[in-house]
């Protein structure tokens, strides 16, 4: 695992979340996401995740195709499931590879948020680097694939010595056990699990979205940003989400309802 030192952080770290592992995801809320540049409200997305897990790549390449849509009013985090190995570390469902990939992705999402500028998701250099990888889903956590896809999202050199450094000393270890932690804590087990604006949404798992209010295409995705950037910035976000839409029953004049196909 590319000499990551984890053991000891892990300890400190999964102690409170193994203590509160019985709390429900779909009641577990986290505060609202301000934009740290421009002060400006963005709608929090979370994917709970194993990099090297088929669901996470399929999920991810759903909320890149959503992104596209809402990433001026979103921002997305990725958090890392794991367990406690029998030796005290952390052990990945997916193998060492996985943990190593967990461990880069973590440690690009950290750093490529570093020094962002007005007007740029601070989320970009960091997805960037985790679709790259995704496109070369074998390789996921190989120290080659990793230093292509700093190149790839272009980072920037100093971002990228500090992301580099990461991965390869104890903070990486101390980033994904704290991720994994996370998880426990959230009790959250099923790479990918689906949070928007802080509220449980959608499970992918074993090739198919589950117990999804609201539903799981793009389409969906996009509203349920769009309705949670409304219900805790107060204002419709029309320049990311088009024009408002009516309340049902909202300008009708008697009449039935009209029926639609998605």
């Amino acid at each position: 695992m590319q000499g990551f030192h984890i053991i000891a952080a892990l300890a400190v770290l999964l102690a409170p979340a193994v203590a509160a592992a019985g709390r429900d995801i779909t009641t577990t809320k986290i505060r609202p996401f301000n934009d740290p540049v421009t002060d400006k409200h963005r709608v929090l997305i979370e994917l709970f995740v194993m990099s090297r897990c088929p669901d996470a790549r399929r999920a991810e390449a759903r909320f890149d195709e959503v992104l596209r849509s809402v990433h001026s009013i979103a921002d997305i985090r990725t958090v890392y499931i794991a367990n406690q190995a029998q030796d005290g570390g952390i052990a990945c469902m997916h193998g060492p590879d996985e943990c190593a990939g967990n461990v880069q992705q973590l440690c690009a999402a950290k750093y490529g948020r570093q020094g962002v500028q007005a007007g740029t998701d601070p989320f970009s250099l960091g997805w960037s680097f985790i679709m790259c990888q995704n496109a070369n889903f074998t390789d996921v956590g190989s120290p080659a694939l990793a230093e292509a896809c700093l190149q790839s999202a272009r980072f920037p050199p100093a971002q990228a010595a500090r992301v580099r450094a990461c991965w390869s000393g104890p903070e990486g270890g101390r980033l994904l056990a704290a991720s994994a932690g996370e998880a426990l804590r959230r009790r959250v087990h099923t790479s990918c699990t689906v949070f928007v604006g802080g509220d449980y949404r959608c499970t992918q798992d074993g090739g198919q979205w589950r117990d999804c209010p609201g539903g799981s295409q793009v389409a969906d995705f996009i509203a349920s940003v769009c309705g949670s950037y409304r219900a805790e910035a107060g204002r419709w976000p029309e320049g990311a989400c088009g024009a408002e839409p009516r309340e049902e029953g909202e300008g009708e004049e008697g009449g039935g309802e009209e029926e639609g196909g998605r």
